[in-house]
Parts: C-alpha cells; structure tokens; sequence
C-alpha cells in the first residue's frame, strides 16, 4: 500500500551527489591559491570535469567574500561656493579642407 494511502509520509531520500563532488577539494586548493573562476572551468575540464559552468558558479558563490561598497561623501555648498563646469569639443573638416572645431563650456 503506498504511503499516501496509508496517511504517513514517504521516507526522504538520500541526496544526490554532484558532478562538482569529485572536484571539491582541488576547488578549494585553488581556490586559496587565488585563481579566478574563469580558469577554473579550464582547469576542470583538463581533470575530466564534464559539468557546466553554472554548477560551479552555484558552488562557489557562498565561498567568495561579499564585496563591501565604497561610500561616497556628499557635501553641500552654499550658492556661490562652488561650481560644476564641463567642456566638450567636436573638431570637423571644412569643405577646403582645413580643419576646424567647436568647444562648449557649460556651467552651472
């Protein structure tokens, strides 16, 4: 009688193993010794790693340390302290072929 007749639950079963599994620990050793995840795929594949790349991604992503933002300070000026100014030019030929160009300065 299968087990939803009977009202219990089936029992678990036993996790699967991944294609990464064998690989763990050169992962790690390589890991330490500071090689990017874009040699790695390399290297595995060398080794007789068939799995994707995504699988690794997925291993490796809670070993990677969290990149912490930089701040960023904002102050504020009174009116009259402090301007912006940004420039731009766009140099063109001219139909007898001599060079030429227009410079713009904005500010604010």
């Amino acid at each position: 009688m299968p087990a939803c007749v009977r009202g219990t639950k089936p029992a678990p079963r036993p996790p699967r193993g991944l294609k990464l599994d064998p690989y763990k620990g050169f992962i790690l050793r390589r890991l330490a010794e500071g090689v990017d995840n874009g040699v790695l795929p390399r290297e595995l594949r060398v080794q007789g790693d068939a799995g994707s790349h995504a699988i690794l991604k997925d291993f490796l992503q809670p070993l990677r340390a969290r990149r912490v933002p930089r701040a960023t300070v904002r102050f504020k000026t009174a009116p009259g302290e402090q301007a912006q100014v940004d420039s731009s030019s766009c140099p063109y030929g001219l139909a007898d072929g001599r060079a030429a160009g227009v410079a713009v300065h904005g500010w604010r």
